[in-house]
């Protein structure tokens, strides 16, 4: 599997809220990410 690197711009009250939803959870921050990545759905192949 190829590795892709995502860079994300959030303000400090939706990093907050992300650290907020991830200890609720019980995950880091970056597992909550690749968790609500996951959700996506499936590209679809040709155009």
């Amino acid at each position: 599997m190829k590795k892709c690197y995502l860079q994300l711009r959030i303000s400090d009250d939706q990093m907050r809220q992300l650290e907020e939803e991830a200890m609720r959870r019980g995950m880091t921050k970056s597992e909550l990410i690749r968790h609500l990545i996951a959700k996506f759905p499936e590209p679809k192949d040709g155009g």
